[in-house]
């Protein structure tokens, strides 16, 4: 593992995942069942920047995670919602 052929993901408040997607990018995870996703996005280089400038730390990376409902969940809970009226 020191090859950093597998990340080490500690995602929310569920149990550790490994990505072995090692290029940088971000991930996306829903609140409601747990999935994860990783985003085709391309990664906020600037970001470092941004924040070294505002701060004294040396920045040495980030992770940045998104949080929302899977296509699934958004089913599932609208469907919920049609039988509770």
């Amino acid at each position: 593992m020191g090859k950093g052929l597998i990340r080490s993901l500690c995602l929310g408040r569920g149990p550790r995942q490994y990505d072995g997607g090692i290029h940088k990018h971000y991930h996306i995870r829903c609140l409601a069942c747990g999935r994860i996703e990783d985003i085709a996005a391309e990664v906020f280089p600037d970001l470092d920047a941004a924040v070294r400038g505002k701060t004294d730390f040396e920045i040495l990376g980030h992770e940045l995670e998104f949080e929302g409902l899977c296509a699934h969940c958004r089913k599932s809970a609208k469907r919920s919602r049609k039988r509770a009226r």
